[in-house]
């Protein structure tokens, strides 16, 4: 029997009861349902289910569910290991237009699915492995981000909902400010101490405004920024550690993967293989969440908290074809 793991709780699902009721209604009885509300119960439940005759897990919720569920795949036997397949459900389901879905509506998609009975195709993807030295732990995801990344999805996460602008109009206004007064006058752009090393290579600077590793080649908002052909086993990179006004002005470049000619020495866009990034700022953030490392063990080894980003072990995605 295969699952389906649903988020009663992810944005689109959220205080709406009778889309729970009609996406059971319309998954047939070969798949189970699975309703969860948070990460942790969503742990327990997939521990408590095995992986015995399973081929296919699909998942309905944002990137926090999809990568809860990775995470629980990545732990299992690898040739245990179902197929993701996941349906939308949140505010940026970078994994469900990445396998081919042209909605983030997962009753449309179930629907597409089970009662179109579109056909489906089978892929083989890479997450992010990001493994914390100091935590001795491992965790798999879709986007890594470091530095400004990190205090940008906090603050969105604290303080856009208070806001009329959307999130575009809020990335206008933190640009603005940051050209206009050279610094980053809403605590978002803060400036990361530590060492950067990007394959062979590191940034020839102790401080970094942003880094950005991601398996996935689009962003949200359609955002492209990484240059270069990705090969098997790479990922797409953006390091970033000039000045915050030459960043207001070169971010819709990058947006696109464009790197302009004054930015040479202080922008790093292209497919790595391995990043390290050794630093005392012990914020991160994974698929648009903020995340902390564990305060005691960060200070154990002086506050120095080391990242290591690789390509994770090839998994199964599926859509439609």
């Amino acid at each position: 029997m295969d699952f389906l793991v649903l988020n009663t709780v992810a944005s689109q699902l959220r205080d709406n009861p009778s889309l729970v009721r009609e996406i059971e209604r319309i998954v047939p009885d070969s798949v189970r349902v699975v309703l969860t509300s948070n990460e942790r119960s969503t742990q327990n439940l997939l521990n408590g289910l095995g992986t015995l005759g399973v081929h296919r897990v699909y998942v309905v919720g944002g990137g926090g569910t999809f990568r809860t569920v990775l995470n629980w795949l990545m732990a299992q036997p690898t040739d245990e290991r179902p197929t993701l397949v996941p349906l939308g459900g949140g505010n940026d389901c970078l994994m469900t237009t990445h396998v081919g879905f042209s909605s983030i509506d997962p009753l449309q998609n179930i629907k597409l699915l089970f009662e179109d009975k579109v056909e489906i195709q089978e892929f083989f993807w890479r997450p992010l492995k990001v493994e914390i030295l100091e935590e001795e732990s491992v965790l798999y995801c879709t986007v890594f981000g470091s530095g400004l990344l990190h205090g940008f999805f906090r603050w969105i996460k604290l303080g856009h909902h208070k806001s009329r602008l959307p999130i575009f109009g809020q990335i206008l206004k933190v640009a603005f400010l940051a050209f206009a007064v050279g610094k980053d006058s809403d605590g978002v752009l803060s400036q990361t101490f530590g060492d950067v090393q990007i394959d062979s290579g590191s940034i020839p600077s102790r401080s970094y405004l942003g880094l950005l590793a991601s398996a996935v080649p689009q962003l949200p908002l359609k955002a492209r920024p990484f240059r270069g052909k990705i090969h098997d086993g790479q990922f797409g990179s953006v390091a970033y550690w000039g000045t915050y006004r030459t960043l207001s002005l070169i971010w819709p470049f990058v947006w696109f993967g464009l790197v302009p000619p004054f930015t040479l020495g202080q922008l790093i866009s292209k497919p790595s293989s391995r990043i390290i990034i050794t630093t005392d700022d012990n914020h991160y953030s994974v698929d648009g969440g903020p995340v902390t490392v564990n305060c005691k063990v960060a200070l154990i080894n002086g506050g120095v908290v080391t990242f290591v980003i690789t390509s994770g072990d090839s998994i199964m995605l599926a859509g439609p074809k």
